[in-house]
């Protein structure tokens, strides 16, 4: 068994190692662990405490101005417990989960969301003579047995939109300004989801217990709409079995639901043998983008954090927490780019963590995963090569182990989650589950 003097020489090699590994590094103690990482405009961060017993503080705060520097600045700097600065924070008696920046808004506005509660909390950022974080008002959820708020989306051209829920039976839009439903019905799936806007009609869900992919179409009841010629062919209850590689079978299930949903695509949970044998699998998933606008000038905000995507370019990545990684083409979901295993089977997850993947912002073919080993792994699919019996195992191009040191490294703490800057395409924030929160610039190492 490791020993406190065992964490404290792991800490000290890593700290010698980080001063060649970041370009930039920076460690802060938050006063609660956070489950959030959000971006406001002008390089301000929000993060919220997710802890069940006690009252939660929202905080947004700007981040070190050293990660702001251009690439041909020179320089480099390891600190610590400096640099972060609050601009405006407030409290809720809610542990938070989950937490969005409407961008757009005026005067500008959150909403958060609890697994203790299917109501979506509306919150004012500030005034002219206040640095408070004050609470307006509730939207009502839909309340359900194991209900409650898993995620929470911004739909695109409508500023005061929201997706939000935790499993397809909860599932709402709705208007945070006005409390109007805009949509309610998107089918029966079992399991928890996460969702993310494709664009200003199409809504992107998974399912947390099957990595199931539907897409939704708000401007219509009828699947037929987001359909492909080819899937249009498939009875509702077609199953097919499609090869990922030459010699090596998945089973998908592929389904037209009467709900509203589009293709469903889903790989059999019988086939994921690498799972651990300590619980069920769980699965995450994130959208490609495209490189994200800066600063409008006059207004001083990001014109869209979340742009609308170019169907032709859009890729979907789905993670399990056996380590299975899936990405697919959104135009074509039965059949998947990459299928490949991550890093070290033997490395087991820690008990405190998060299941996150992301894509990077600004460079298509890097993606980010935690939740696996107690690291942020960085990871290049342009270097992944298929094979013909089995998913390769990858390695990561670059691992944040910064959250596994000191103390933290004797707790079992895990990383809670990480946010890619959105414009500077190494600069990478993430939280553990001691309450730790590091920025990081890893461009020393390209």
């Amino acid at each position: 068994m490791d020993t406190i003097e065992d964490g404290d020489d792991f800490f000290d090699d890593w700290i010698i190692k980080s001063m060649k590994s970041y370009r930039h590094l920076h460690m802060f103690d938050l006063p609660q662990p956070t489950c959030v990482i959000e971006w406001s405009e002008n390089d301000g961060i929000f993060v919220a405490g997710c802890s069940s017993d006690s009252r939660n503080e929202i905080l947004e705060m700007s981040i070190p101005a050293k990660l702001r520097w251009e690439s041909s600045s020179k320089g480099a700097g390891l600190t610590r417990d400096r640099d972060f600065k609050m601009l405006r924070g407030g409290f809720s008696e809610k542990a938070i989960h989950c937490l969005t920046y409407l961008v757009g808004t005026r005067p500008r506005l959150i909403v958060t969301g609890s697994h203790a509660s299917s109501h979506l909390d509306v919150w004012q950022l500030d005034t002219e003579t206040s640095d408070v974080i004050k609470k307006l008002h509730t939207v009502p959820g839909q309340g359900t047995e194991g209900g409650g708020i898993r995620s929470v989306a911004q739909r695109p051209g409508h500023r005061g939109q929201v997706a939000f829920g935790a499993m397809m039976s909860n599932l709402q839009v709705a208007d945070v300004e006005t409390k109007e439903v805009i949509a309610t019905d998107f089918g029966k799936v079992e399991g928890g989801l996460e969702m993310q806007f494709l664009n200003n009609n199409e809504l992107v869900t998974c399912s947390t217990q099957n990595g199931l992919v539907n897409i939704h179409d708000l401007r219509t009841t009828s699947s037929q709409s987001v359909l492909t010629d080819q899937s249009m062919k498939l009875s509702s209850a077609e199953s097919k079995h499609c090869s990922l590689d030459e010699g090596t079978t998945q089973t998908y299930n592929k389904t037209i639901s009467q709900s509203g949903s589009g293709l469903d695509v889903a790989v059999d949970e019988s086939t994921n043998q690498n799972i651990s044998k300590k619980g069920k699998a769980s699965w995450t998933f994130d959208l490609s983008c495209s490189p994200v606008p800066h600063l409008d000038p006059a207004g001083g905000e990001i014109a869209c954090k979340r742009p609308k995507l170019d169907v032709s370019m859009a890729m979907v990545v789905s993670l399990c927490s056996s380590g299975e990684l899936v990405i697919r083409d959104l135009r074509n979901l039965e059949m998947p780019l990459q299928h490949v295993q991550l890093g070290d089977e033997k490395r087991q997850p820690r008990e405190m963590e998060t299941l996150t993947v992301r894509w990077c912002p600004t460079e298509k073919n890097l993606l980010s995963v935690s939740g696996l080993n107690g690291c942020v792994d960085i990871y290049d699919i342009s270097t992944w090569q298929q094979s013909s019996t089995s998913p390769p195992n990858v390695q990561p191009i670059f691992s944040h182990e910064g959250h596994m040191t000191g103390e933290s490294a004797n707790q079992g703490g895990g990383i809670l989650c990480h946010a890619w800057h959105p414009r500077h395409p190494c600069v990478v924030m993430s939280s553990g589950s001691n309450g730790s929160l590091h920025a990081w610039d890893w461009s020393a190492v390209l």
